[in-house]
């Protein structure tokens, strides 16, 4: 598992722990059902800790993060009072949200006091750079690797591949003394969750352990039964969504309101590079497309009043359950590309066609963690996200892609 998305695993298992013994000590002669409804309460409460950055220890939102864990917590324990009147929770209420904020300042402080110092070397061992772990620049305080010795900062030394003899030897006598080491490739995917894909090839997909997906029947099954239930379940309960949004949609062009149709349907590229027909709510005017570019954007004039909103909730993404439920797409995976772009791409970037091993999904690590692509620089780093995401696949990252874009829609932001 990769730092860069699961940094928060330890505290999201010290607070189910916390939750789950209070819970014991707190809360007595509960039957089953009181018991199930109870664990997804602490699930749910842990979810929004998530989506709210609660669990991110960063000492310079300390604030901000114990005012929105004593909204959830109050919010979750007042459901829990409304619906076990007789049962006494305040208790449960005080131990753990005081734990929670005492545990929160302590590890925030001690975190601020840890903080790493990456120092960036050439191949020559001059320093380049010196950064924090948020990886902004600080004043660079050493001359050369021998002032690195005398430092009494947690330090990681951040080189690139083919150094010379000499600089080998200093990095070797300074990983003696404690000092950690990183190849440069090993710290893009580590610090930045991607891959660079100009400096990978097709030799480096062949040697590579990861890719386990790929290979893998049971983890293939196991991720389309998990996207068939999702799918079925969302198409039920968002289904008054769906009429409203078909309705709002046709109602924008009340003229053609028995002519145009309320959704679009697209040729793009799926597993395999294997081509199918998506379907989304039509968020564009109607529009003949070889008269305009083939990128789109946030302020394109094509978009209406009524898609600018769905576009924005991802609403005109939910149709895709359908390709999802046909097997077309997956819930979650690399976004699947118009044919025409696809086509370009495969000739311009480097391994794109590796994004075809896994079937598109409704959102992906790209979406959450990038944002609106409007341009060949732009899918050039989606798709350093896409090739991370297929090499270190697991259950656990698509869930925790299933948090971030829930938070993406709450707070309005990403494609």
């Amino acid at each position: 598992m990769k730092k860069r998305y699961f940094k928060h695993l330890k505290e999201i298992f010290i607070s189910i722990l916390i939750l789950v013994i209070i819970h014991f000590l707190s809360i007595k002669y509960l039957n089953i059902f009181e018991e199930i409804f109870i664990y997804i309460i602490i699930f749910f409460s842990l979810s929004l800790y998530y989506i709210f950055s609660i669990l991110d220890f960063d000492s310079s939102h300390l604030k901000s993060d114990i005012l929105y864990l004593l909204g959830i917590n109050i919010l979750m324990f007042s459901i829990i009072k409304y619906m076990y009147a007789d049962k006494e929770v305040f208790l449960w209420f005080l131990i753990s949200t005081s734990s929670f904020i005492m545990i929160k300042i302590l590890l925030s402080n001690m975190l601020k006091n840890n903080q790493k110092t990456l120092v960036f070397i050439d191949f020559d061992g001059n320093i380049e750079a010196v950064f924090n772990e948020s990886l902004e620049i600080k004043s660079c305080i050493f001359k050369n690797l021998d002032d690195l010795k005398k430092s009494n900062e947690v330090l990681e030394i951040i080189y690139r591949p083919f150094l010379n003899k000499e600089v080998l030897d200093k990095l070797f006598e300074l990983k003696l003394l404690g000092i950690n080491t990183i190849e440069y490739f090993d710290f893009f995917e580590q610090y930045q969750g991607k891959i660079n894909i100009d400096i990978i090839s097709k030799e480096w997909f062949l040697k590579s352990k990861e890719f386990k997906l790929l290979h893998s029947n049971f983890s293939k099954r196991m991720k389309r039964f998990v996207d068939i239930i999702i799918s079925i379940l969302l198409l039920i309960l968002l289904f008054p969504i769906f009429l409203l949004t078909y309705i709002c949609i046709k109602l924008e062009t009340p003229k053609e309101f028995f002519l145009s149709s309320a959704f679009f349907k697209q040729k793009r590229i799926g597993l395999l590079g294997k081509e199918f027909t998506i379907i989304k709510f039509r968020s564009m005017k109607i529009h003949d497309p070889k008269s305009f570019s083939k990128y789109s954007s946030k302020d394109d004039k094509r978009i209406t009043k009524v898609g600018r909103i769905i576009r924005k909730l991802r609403i005109d993404e939910l149709p895709q359950l359908l390709n999802v439920i046909k097997g077309d797409m997956s819930f979650i995976g690399p976004r699947p590309e118009w044919n025409e772009l696809g086509k370009e791409y495969e000739e311009l970037l480097n391994l794109y066609s590796l994004r075809y091993a896994m079937k598109p999904g409704i959102t992906g690590l790209a979406q959450v963690m990038y944002s609106y692509g409007a341009n060949l620089d732009d899918a050039k780093r989606k798709l350093e996200y896409d090739i991370y995401y297929i090499e270190y696949f697991s259950f656990l990252l698509d869930l925790i892609i299933i948090f971030k874009t829930i938070k993406i829609v709450i707070f309005g932001r990403g494609v």
